[in-house]
């Protein structure tokens, strides 16, 4: 009698699948941002890499442009302390089809939910953005 098995995915492929989603976000491979991570907190960027982009991000209910139209919001709520993922995620809306007017309305959208204060940090950092981006490669 013959057993069939299969092979379960390693740890190590569902990391490299992390990788590849992380890369289809933000069009760049994950390790700057993971050495960013691990050289004040050694691991913990692996492990937003492996728990986000494993467990979160390939999930199929929402598509990646609604996603970090998602996460843009959250991060603007954060006011300040959010403001570099904000403008990550502009970005990597940018990237999936959101406009620039899909951006901006759901940070100010925040506004009547978090608060004036980190709507227009979080508007601020959106035009920084755009003119970032207006210098160096159309979107």
């Amino acid at each position: 009698m013959t057993i069939a098995t299969t092979s379960k995915p390693t740890s190590d492929t569902f990391f490299e699948q992390s990788c590849i989603t992380f890369e289809a976000a933000f069009d760049s491979p994950p390790q700057a941002f993971i050495d960013s991570v691990d050289a004040t907190a050694p691991g913990f960027g692996h492990r937003i890499v492996k728990t986000e982009f494993e467990h979160v991000y390939n999930r199929r209910v929402l598509d990646l442009k609604n996603r970090e139209l998602c996460i843009n919001v959250s991060s603007a709520a954060l006011d300040g302390t959010g403001s570099g993922a904000v403008r990550m995620h502009i970005s990597a809306a940018l990237r999936h089809g959101a406009t620039r007017a899909e951006t901006t309305e759901v940070q100010m959208q925040v506004g009547m939910a978090a608060g004036l204060p980190a709507s227009l940090s979080a508007l601020q950092v959106a035009r920084e953005t755009f003119d970032a981006m207006d210098t160096t490669t159309p979107v």
